[in-house]
C-alpha cells in the first residue's frame, strides 16, 4: 500500500512536470507569436510612414509645378494683352495712314 501510494505520487509528479513543460512550451510559442505579430505591425507602420512621406513629397512637388504653371499662364495672359494692344495701335495707325493717303 505504501508502495502504491509512492508510485501514485511519482506518477502525479511526472504528470505535473509534463504539464508544466507543456505550459512552458505553449507560453514560449505564444510569446514568439506575439513578438512576430508585433514586428509585423511595426514593419507595416514603418512602411505606412515612408509611403506617407513619399506622398507628401509628391504633393509638394505637384504644388510647386502648379504654382510655376500658374505664373507662366499669368505671364502669357499679360503678353497676349500687350500683343492685342499693339495690334489695336497698328490698326489705328493703318486707319490714320489710310485716311491721310485718301485725303491727299
Amino acid at each position: 500500500s505504501l508502495h502504491h501510494l509512492v508510485s501514485f505520487q511519482k506518477r502525479q509528479i511526472t504528470d505535473l512536470q509534463h504539464e508544466r513543460n507543456q505550459l512552458k512550451v505553449l507560453s514560449e510559442f505564444q510569446s514568439l507569436h506575439g513578438q512576430s505579430e508585433l514586428k509585423s505591425l511595426v514593419t507595416q507602420m514603418e512602411s505606412a510612414r515612408v509611403e506617407r512621406e513619399r506622398k507628401e513629397l509628391l504633393l509638394k512637388e505637384a504644388e510647386k509645378c502648379r504654382s510655376i504653371f500658374v505664373d507662366k499662364e499669368e505671364k502669357l495672359k499679360e503678353e497676349l494683352e500687350c500683343i492685342r494692344m499693339e495690334l489695336f495701335m497698328l490698326n489705328m495707325q493703318l486707319e490714320t495712314d489710310s485716311r491721310e493717303s485718301t485725303s491727299l
